[in-house]
């Protein structure tokens, strides 16, 4: 099975390196990084990732505005919001498919990725 990819746009540069780390370790492909949500439009055609993960407050276009045009032009990309706030209703309303509190990255990012990729993170299940 392919490896998973992914981008993420998170205007906390502070967050880019352990956000990396995390996803490394559950051998996905990190492909872009990104700090504002124009960046990233400029380059998600040609990078194609499986899934992105979103910070709401972004400088120029918001998390939601990004949500709502990522969905648009490419309707199978995965979509989970990080934020510092709980705006989780939101978020989903503007078309996230799971939110996640950035304090809790850390415990509930790889649970939401099996969730959301359950046939990639299935185990094989030996033949007798």
């Amino acid at each position: 099975m392919k490896q998973l990819s992914a981008i993420f746009v998170e205007n906390s540069p502070e967050l880019h390196d352990p956000l990396e780390a995390i996803l490394t370790a559950e051998n996905i492909n990190v492909i872009g990084r990104f700090r504002n949500a124009d960046r990233a439009v400029g380059r998600i055609r040609a990078i194609a990732p499986d899934f992105a993960i979103i910070d709401v407050w972004l400088s120029g276009m918001s998390g939601y505005e990004l949500i709502r045009l990522l969905k648009l032009r490419r309707p199978c990309v995965k979509i989970i919001v990080a934020s510092g706030e709980a705006c989780g209703k939101q978020a989903v309303s503007a078309g996230a498919d799971a939110f996640i509190l950035k304090e809790e990255l850390g415990d509930k990012l790889a649970p939401t990725l099996r969730h959301l990729f359950p046939r990639h993170f299935a185990r094989s299940i030996p033949r007798s």
